[in-house]
């Protein structure tokens, strides 16, 4: 049973390195491939679409930024300073 025991972890020890780096190379080519994506759309868009298509873009763009930034900060804590302190009630 020790000898099992012995041979499955000196096999996860080989793994782990060869999984960590398959999860970073897949995140890497994740990110690029979004960050491609974006861009070249954005790109083309700004490159061949009518001015009242960009200014309606332009215009989306900040209402979208104002929405997610009041989503988030609903999400997020007031802190201590935004707060007041509470009162002290009477002592029992």
């Amino acid at each position: 049973m020790n000898e099992g025991a012995r041979q499955a972890r000196e096999a996860a020890e080989k793994a782990v390195p060869k999984i960590q780096a398959a999860v970073s190379d897949a995140t890497y080519w994740l990110g690029y491939g979004v960050s491609f994506a974006a861009v070249f759309s954005y790109k083309v868009v700004t490159e061949l679409a009518p001015e009242p298509l960009k200014t309606g873009g332009r215009d989306g763009a900040q209402a979208g930024k104002k929405a997610a930034e009041d989503l988030a900060g609903s999400f997020k804590s007031p802190s201590p300073e935004a707060s007041p302190a509470p009162e002290p009630g009477p002592a029992m």
